[in-house]
């Protein structure tokens, strides 16, 4: 729980710091564009934590540590 708690919070904060320099370079972004890419990164959001949770039963943390390694570096 704490690990989903954490990735939403990572998320949002990036989020926030991105929408923060659009907002410093004068950079507007139409309503509709923004709904979009809300609604798509939510639903990619809520596809890992469905897709992670499933897999939780499958893969030891430690196989699921190197992977997560491996995407974030490679």
């Amino acid at each position: 729980m704490l690990e989903t708690i954490l990735l939403v919070l990572s998320v949002s904060i990036d989020s926030f710091l991105a929408s923060i320099a659009y907002g410093t370079s004068k950079i507007r972004i139409p309503l509709l564009s923004a709904l979009i890419v809300d609604i798509i990164s939510a639903s990619m959001l809520g596809f890992s934590l469905l897709i992670g949770g499933f897999l939780q039963n499958y893969i030891s943390s430690n196989i699921a540590k190197i992977i997560s390694f491996f995407i974030l570096f490679f």
